[in-house]
């Protein structure tokens, strides 16, 4: 049995996910769970580990982690069954 799990915002009722594409033609159970909202209380935020954080980012390679991502995602699909 193959599990797939998928994290995406729905913006519509008409759903595209490629990486079902395997799937078609196979009998499959869907189930959708909402993930909860996180609560965020006033007060409870650590804004020195924010600015900390934000130090750390300079001269990093944000078209980098995107250019790998794409990478990752097409030699994925390369190697579905």
């Amino acid at each position: 049995m193959t599990i797939v799990r998928l994290r995406r915002k729905l913006d519509s009722e008409t759903l595209h996910i490629p990486e079902l594409k395997s799937f078609l033609g196979k009998t499959v159970n869907i189930v959708i769970q909402e993930e909860p909202t996180p609560q965020v209380a006033s007060g409870t935020g650590d804004w020195d580990a924010l600015e900390r954080a934000a130090d750390n980012m300079e001269g990093y390679d944000f078209d980098a982690v995107s250019e790998q991502r794409e990478f990752d995602r097409q030699h994925a699909e390369e190697h579905l069954p």
